[in-house]
């Protein structure tokens, strides 16, 4: 039972501090208008299986 408790807390404590990086990056992208589209952040993914590592993310933009 102490196990299945600890794995618990722990999932929550995870869900937690993704709520909190969501809402951090909401703020973030209210305040500024920066933001990458679905088809650029694609095209990203693609470049790094193709490279076998990750590669430099694009730039951010308005």
């Amino acid at each position: 039972m102490k196990e299945a408790i600890e794995k618990f807390i722990d999932v929550e404590e995870r869900r937690a501090a993704f709520q909190r990086e969501v809402l951090e990056s909401m703020r973030d992208y209210e305040e500024t208008g920066l933001h990458l589209t679905l088809d650029e952040v694609k095209a990203w993914m693609d470049k790094c299986k193709e490279a076998g590592e990750i590669v430099d993310m694009p730039a951010c933009h308005v």
